[in-house]
């Protein structure tokens, strides 16, 4: 698969998850998308990425899930300060698979959980990407933990740390029961 499938295959899902909602048991209005690094970056890209789509897929479903978590995520596809790694397979495509080169109006709010030694994504990058999304007029949280390096929120001491974060944010947004 190419990196564009890997965010039509994510966009499919929750449009699956859309339309199958009644026989899953679930609130289409309510889906969360979550991720933990390049699965963080395909949860927002879900939301921004419209070029890419499944044709197959119902596209009248809108992919756009109501919030998303993104733990440690890769937010830049491109040159540093982005990342590398992508920019260098992707060259002058990369701006079409980059979340901060996708920003608009009417993104799903988003929670950020970031260490602050983490090698993909610094913080103040994360902090320079919440002010544009916040610039658009849409809601960015960035939640750092000290000591925490990338991939840190898997299991363990900052999964338990960044739980309340998550709670609230979702409470906050009536996504959760309080």
């Amino acid at each position: 698969e190419t990196y564009f499938q890997t965010v039509e295959d994510a966009k499919s899902a929750i449009r699956y998850a859309k339309t199958h909602a009644a026989e899953l048991g679930i609130d289409p209005s309510k889906i969360i998308a979550a991720g933990s690094s390049a699965g963080a970056h395909l949860a927002i890209c879900s939301a921004l990425l419209d070029a890419l789509n499944d044709p197959t897929d119902k596209l009248q479903v809108d992919p756009s899930p109501a919030a998303v978590i993104l733990m440690c995520p890769v937010i830049d596809a491109g040159p540093p300060p982005g990342y590398p790694s992508i920019y260098n397979r992707m060259k002058e495509r990369y701006r079409e698979f980059s979340p901060i080169d996708n920003l608009r109006k009417n993104m799903p709010p988003q929670l950020i959980l970031l260490g602050d030694l983490d090698h993909i994504l610094n913080s103040e990058h994360a902090k320079a990407y919440q002010q544009k999304v916040e610039a658009f007029g849409n809601r960015c949280d960035v939640v750092m933990f000290k000591g925490a390096k990338h991939g840190s929120f898997y299991n363990g001491k900052y999964y338990a740390q960044s739980v309340p974060s998550v709670i609230r944010f979702l409470t906050e947004l009536n996504l959760m029961p309080e």
